[in-house]
């Protein structure tokens, strides 16, 4: 369930879970589905956001395997590449 994590750290630590700590535990369950069942039911990559008091805001992608890494800024889907590349050379205010 992808609700139980979360609940199992704010009942242990009295606390929200950190964003990383819940990408890596929802990652943690693709990645099973992947290597146990030979399958990736969920088929999908996600962007997660997130805030918590120890790194404020974060942004993740996972793909459908359970992969993940963090980002400033990303974008998925059919015109990623461009957009991407567009980013890669402007300059962030």
């Amino acid at each position: 369930m992808p609700w139980k994590p979360s609940a199992m750290y704010l009942l242990q630590y009295q606390e929200p879970i950190p964003c990383e700590q819940l990408v890596t535990a929802l990652c943690d369950i693709k990645q099973a589905y992947t290597q146990f069942g030979g399958k990736r039911p969920f088929g999908v990559s996600l962007l997660y956001m997130g805030w918590d008091k120890h790194y404020g805001f974060q942004l993740y992608q996972s793909d459908p395997s359970g992969n993940y890494g963090g980002w400033k800024a990303t974008c998925i889907g059919n015109n990623s590449a461009p957009i991407s590349m567009q980013h890669a050379s402007t300059k962030i205010q």
